[in-house]
């Protein structure tokens, strides 16, 4: 599958964060072009807002109240959307969160929650689901960055660190993913 598929028609996508923003559009994105989604965020009423919206484009969709930040959370995400959908076509590790304010006023708590959620959360995402992927031969990763995976930020460090960690990680996955047929971006 390339991301530049436009019908998603019995393909399953995952999406981490998906309770509000880029999220939920890309899950109601994926709902409008036929996919099955699983979906996940912290915030279960906004989670359940992106569900109401995929399924009433007639979507079959799930979704779990998870903090990506915790493995065992999405271990769990992981294995009951194997077991229910099978191995994610597309997985969109999504979730991310951001602390404005110098390197120097950031709180080792805060360094702690965006390295959880921005960093160790797409490294949850990728253990939870990737090895099916790549037992099956095939599928795509996008881990999203933004732009501040590429440019540092004055006054958002601590976020502009994190996320290009995310890039980093996600070029040297590409390459180690390529011979399974997995994609990253």
């Amino acid at each position: 599958m390339t991301l530049k598929t436009k019908d998603l028609t019995g393909r399953v996508v995952v999406v981490t964060g998906a309770g509000s923003g880029i999220g939920r559009e890309l899950a109601v994105h994926a709902a409008r072009r036929g996919a099955t989604l699983s979906v996940c965020d912290r915030d279960e009423a906004g989670l359940e807002q992106t569900l109401d919206l995929v399924r009433s484009s007639g979507a079959n969709a799930e979704g779990q109240v998870v903090d990506v930040s915790d493995a065992e959370q999405m271990a769990v995400f992981g294995k009951t959307t194997i077991e229910q959908f099978g191995a994610p076509d597309l997985l969109i590790n999504n979730a991310g969160i951001a602390v404005i304010g110098g390197i120097l006023d950031t709180t080792l708590a805060d360094w702690g929650r965006l390295l959880g959620v921005n960093v160790m959360g797409v490294v949850h995402g990728i253990t939870a689901f990737v090895p099916a992927m790549a037992e099956r031969g095939g599928g795509h990763v996008v881990n999203v960055a933004s732009a501040a995976g590429l440019l540092a930020n004055p006054q958002l460090g601590g976020y502009s660190a994190t996320k290009h960690a995310v890039v980093g990680l996600s070029e040297a996955l590409r390459i180690e993913l390529a011979p399974h047929r997995v994609g990253v971006t």
